[in-house]
């Protein structure tokens, strides 16, 4: 559990408990933010003019009775102002096309600026072990195409694909395609797998794309069900798409 807002803004201004400060050294999440709130009243400090109160309307202030009971009133106030004023950006500095996740677009991103594209992607592929009920029956092999249709030049795609099938290998596409996608290899032998995969070329794909093979080990009848986690266009724009599965053999 991450600490909450109105507590990282109190650390800004105060010393952090033991608990805290044990917590802050292993959750860089909370590090970030706690980072960017300091940075937020830096900049909020420089751009604020001071404003000179007459002595007497200070004193008449303080005189003023229960003006204590306002102290939590102005805290919340104040707690709103830096959340109004605070900009726009996600907590994981992965998610560049800031849509709230990290996806193969943001690997694509990543790679056009010159970035550690791969530990991306090996990151967004990592769906944990799967296992797979014990079936009867005569084992046999087959595989499957997964095809992009995209209503745009496709750059960058990412699938998500469950089967009560065991996964024992991946092959890649078509074209541009052509190199196996990106996967964890930990998941194979599952029934559930991740994958992944972007092209740098100037001119990518479009229409229906043939973009991975996967070969599989059934046992009776067999379910797929393939789902379109992200796909991207040139400059990482958002493409319409939907993914189908070809024909087994």
């Amino acid at each position: 559990m991450h600490i909450d807002l109105l507590t990282l803004e109190e650390l800004r201004t105060r010393p952090a408990t033991s608990d805290e400060q044990s917590h802050l050294g292993a959750c860089g999440e909370c590090r970030s933010e706690l980072d960017g709130l300091r940075d937020l009243a830096r900049e909020i400090r420089a751009t604020v003019q001071a404003i000179d109160v007459p002595l007497r309307v200070d004193r008449a202030i303080l005189r003023r009775p229960r003006w204590a009971s306002w102290i939590p009133f102005a805290a919340a106030c104040a707690a709103i102002v830096l959340l109004a004023l605070r900009p726009s950006s996600p907590r994981d500095p992965d998610d560049l096309d800031r849509n709230g996740r990290v996806d193969v677009v943001d690997a694509y991103l990543m790679a056009r600026q010159g970035g550690d594209a791969n530990r991306l992607l090996k990151s967004i592929v990592v769906v944990g072990l799967t296992v797979l009920p014990h079936q009867d029956g005569e084992a046999r092999f087959s595989a499957i195409d997964l095809l992009v249709n995209a209503d745009a030049p496709l750059a960058a795609w990412q699938i998500d694909i469950a089967t009560t099938a065991k996964i024992v290998g991946i092959e890649g596409g078509d074209g541009l395609f052509a190199e196996p996608p990106t996967y964890d290899p930990a998941a194979l032998n599952g029934g559930r797998i991740a994958l992944a995969g972007m092209t740098l070329a100037e001119k990518p794909p479009s229409g229906r794309v043939r973009v991975a093979r996967i070969h599989l080990r059934e046992t009776g009848a067999t379910v797929y069900t393939p789902k379109l986690v992200a796909a991207g266009g040139l400059g990482g724009v958002k493409v319409s798409a939907t993914v189908e599965i070809g024909g087994t053999k």
